[in-house]
């Protein structure tokens, strides 16, 4: 406190310099999904689910909920649990090497997979609007199977599971001898 009054008396005070405005430039913005024509093509792929439209239950024997669970912070609303696992499997191994089967063969037409798709995690690709029959096998299991998964999951904080769409659908490959184990964060 001395030092500072010492030093306001060898350097009287001046009036500040006027403001200035530093101009910085801005930092690269990666785009949203939103933007990118590929999620605007797949998002019209699936249509949505009419309310009209029964959709089967899935019951909660058929799942596992365990993990994360969302602090309440008011003691009137109940806690949400956000991870959840399927106990039985939503989709046959048949099923899984049909995709395979489809997704290998068109990526031969298109000369390899896609890697350019997604600007904040790329992935080695191929977009659903490419695979017609997967695309047709995806709509019904959506429909059968995985839209009423999720409502089971998320029926406290989903208001109707009809309500659910598809932004963005696309089979990944993932070479995991080759380097591939995980999307970067």
């Amino acid at each position: 406190l001395a030092l500072g009054s010492m030093l306001l008396q060898q350097f009287p005070s001046r009036p500040a310099p006027p403001l200035q405005i530093l101009r910085v430039a801005s930092p690269t913005v990666m785009v949203s999904e939103r933007h990118n024509q590929a999620y605007k093509e797949t998002i019209k792929l699936f249509e949505p689910i009419s309310r009209d439209v029964a959709m089967p239950d899935f019951t909660a024997d058929e799942r596992v909920s365990y993990g994360a669970v969302m602090p309440a912070g008011d003691a009137s609303v109940q806690p949400l649990q956000l991870v959840h696992q399927s106990a039985v499997p939503l989709f046959s191994a048949e099923e899984c090497a049909a995709v395979v089967s489809e997704s290998e063969s068109v990526s031969v037409q298109m000369g390899g997979w896609t890697s350019q798709r997604h600007f904040n995690h790329p992935t080695t690709d191929i977009p659903m609007a490419r695979l017609p029959c997967t695309r047709k096998w995806l709509n019904t299991a959506l429909h059968d199977r995985i839209y009423p998964f999720l409502g089971s999951c998320f029926e406290d904080a989903l208001p109707d599971k009809r309500a659910l769409r598809v932004a963005d659908a696309f089979v990944v490959k993932y070479n995991a001898s080759g380097g591939q184990t995980f999307l970067s964060p």
